[in-house]
């Protein structure tokens, strides 16, 4: 009996491991926003939530959500410009890269 194991490739476990490090280091940027623009960050930029669906998980109308993400991109931004260039991934997930050796907060 012949079964074929399945070996993941190199190149994906690299990507995967990329991928799980920028947005482990967005989620670590995030929590020093303030509760109402972190949740609309992480449903929306992370999570992969449609603006609707953000709107209804924070029980709040379709145009307070589309400001808050907008407020909340802006802040985001702030906090790690001056260590990460941040980025929409190939997925359009919000990822940075560091501008020397990391980019997380501590």
């Amino acid at each position: 009996m012949d079964s074929a194991i399945d070996v993941p490739d190199k190149i994906n476990i690299s990507a995967d491991l990329e991928r799980n490090e920028t947005t482990k280091c967005v989620r670590l940027y995030a929590e020093h926003l303030p509760d109402q623009y972190r949740a609309v960050l992480v449903l929306h930029d992370l999570e992969g939530l449609s603006l609707k669906e953000v709107a209804e998980a924070t029980e709040s109308s379709l145009a307070a959500t589309k400001v808050r993400i907008h407020r909340a991109r802006k802040k985001f931004a702030t906090l790690c410009s001056a260590e990460c260039e941040q980025f929409y991934n190939e997925e359009n997930i919000l990822s940075c890269e560091p501008k020397g050796k990391s980019c997380c907060p501590s």
